[in-house]
């Protein structure tokens, strides 16, 4: 629940940015749509920073906007939203209902009005409720369309998250869309993954995997470590030293917050494809098939004698791995969790999990 409220609220700061397009436009000169961006940017910025020095720049930039004569009521409505999101910040609820049912009866029907009246919801089923009733009745819902997917997305309804994704980028500005890009593309990755969970999502935002994310990833969502242990829950700390032990882990110095570089990988993995295949030999026959007829490797970076080898070899063999350039594996580099994902696709593509 915690979670998902914070979520709420970041998504409510950033999307503020750049979306002056959802507002009546009428009424405004361009400074004072500058004023509004400007007024968005800080509540941005103070989510990151929590500095309450811009809480005051906030409420000084507001106080100066509705001095102003406003024509449109939802531009006037926008800005009591405004006043909601600072009191809120501010832990001043009396205010923040004040701004709430001001708003209310500028514009009944301010998207931003419902953004805030979900943010202050504590109770999950009602914030999906607030999110509906929002995008059935607001003129404008680029934002609760937005809503709506991150709610999607966090509960791995992956079908439902992309729509509204696609949606809401169309009407919120490309530095907006940019910062929800990635959330975008794994819900486009998911759609047609039956059984694709939320782990499966925070794995696949990794831009280089840790060997506790790797192990723990494997143990939970698939069989291929159940000969080892049926402990869907062993930590990683834990799982690692049982995989040491095991050799399916090369390096006796890892530690579970270590990047896991593909090298690693390779050879944990192929240590998985020779229990599937129930053939021990696997392990080391192309090796020494080559080191007995003294013969290069064919991988131009990876050596016969490296402990790698037969992994590397093996998986590419099966086209489990690649080639990224056709002739190296890049042992040293580290791998995202969008390409782990796609590698254990393709095993699960030829062994049962």
């Amino acid at each position: 629940m915690n979670k998902l409220f914070l979520a709420a609220v970041c998504i409510f700061l950033v999307c503020g940015c750049g979306n002056t397009g959802n507002i009546t436009l009428n009424s405004l000169t361009k400074d004072e749509i500058k004023q509004i961006e400007d007024i968005d940017h800080s509540f941005l910025v103070y989510w990151h920073t929590k500095n309450p020095n811009l809480l005051t720049t906030i409420e000084r930039a507001l106080d100066n906007f509705m001095r102003s004569p406003i024509i449109e009521k939802p531009v006037k409505a926008r800005l009591h939203a405004m006043y909601a999101e600072l009191y809120f910040y501010r832990a001043e609820p009396e205010k923040m209902q004040k701004s709430v049912d001001e708003a209310s009866i500028l514009d009944q029907d301010n998207e931003r009005l419902y953004i805030v009246k979900t943010i202050i919801e504590k109770e999950e089923g009602k914030k999906m409720t607030v999110l509906e009733t929002g995008y059935k009745k607001a003129r404008e819902r680029s934002l609760i369309a937005l809503f709506l997917a991150e709610m999607y997305f966090s509960k791995a309804d992956y079908n439902r998250a992309l729509p509204f994704y696609d949606e809401a980028f169309q009407g919120l500005s490309k530095n907006y869309l940019e910062y929800y890009q990635k959330n975008r593309d794994l819900s486009f990755h998911f759609k047609d993954h039956a059984g694709a969970t939320a782990s499966a999502a925070d794995i696949a935002k990794a831009e280089n995997l840790k060997t506790g994310q790797v192990i723990t990833y494997v143990l939970s969502q698939t069989s291929y470590l159940d000969s080892l242990t049926f402990d869907k829950d062993l930590s990683a700390k834990k799982l690692l030293e049982l995989l040491k032990e095991k050799e399916y882990i090369h390096n006796k110095n890892a530690t579970e917050n270590e990047i896991m570089f593909r090298k690693d990988i390779a050879y944990f993995l192929v240590h998985i494809v020779a229990y599937l295949e129930n053939d021990p030999k696997l392990l080391e026959k192309t090796s020494n098939r080559y080191s007995l007829l003294n013969k290069a490797s064919p991988i131009a970076d990876v050596g016969v004698s490296d402990y790698f080898f037969d992994g590397v070899f093996i998986l590419v063999e099966k086209e489990i791995l690649n080639l990224p350039d056709g002739m190296n594996f890049f042992p040293g580099r580290t791998m995202s969790g969008i390409e782990f994902l796609d590698v254990l696709k393709k095993m699960k593509a030829r062994y049962s999990s």
